[in-house]
């Protein structure tokens, strides 16, 4: 179940609004690592796995195991009707393992707010430091227009 941010309604239309985000998208600031480069824990100590065969989740996980030839497992049926897959060390995990690639933060200003961007306006700032001055003279216009009331 995925839950929605939380948002105070705003006190005026998103053209009255500017945002700033920094962001390392994972098409292109990240790539695939395996488990022994991330240091993953069910790689390094072996890890179980337990399927409830009785269900079409659990038996398709059952199917998968059994047939992927690329990890080593033994197989022990519980008696409650689950089956237990137990994989040694050394062997790759279930999960997909990602790592950050060195590549520069994307830092971008836009016009609006979560609602959208009315002038469709997007600054792509190149360096980090614009983007923080882009930003710091954003505050500075609110904090003028909020002093003038």
């Amino acid at each position: 179940m995925q839950h929605k941010p939380f948002r105070l309604d705003p006190a005026g239309p998103a053209i009255g609004y500017r945002s700033f985000t920094v962001g390392a998208p994972l098409s292109t600031h990240w790539r695939r690592a395996s488990c022994d480069e991330v240091g993953c824990a069910s790689y390094a100590r072996g890890f179980l796995r337990r399927v409830n065969p009785s269900t079409d989740k659990g038996a398709a996980q059952a199917y998968y195991i059994r047939h992927d030839r690329s990890r080593a497992y033994s197989e022990e049926r519980q008696p409650d009707g689950w089956i237990v897959f137990a994989f040694k060390p050394g062997t790759r995990c279930f999960t997909e393992h990602k790592v950050r690639i060195p590549r520069p933060e994307i830092y971008v200003a836009r016009a609006g707010d979560w609602r959208g961007n009315p002038t469709g306006e997007v600054r792509r700032h190149v360096r980090s430091t614009d983007w923080i001055e882009d930003f710091a003279l954003n505050q500075i216009k609110l904090k003028e227009r909020l002093n003038r009331g």
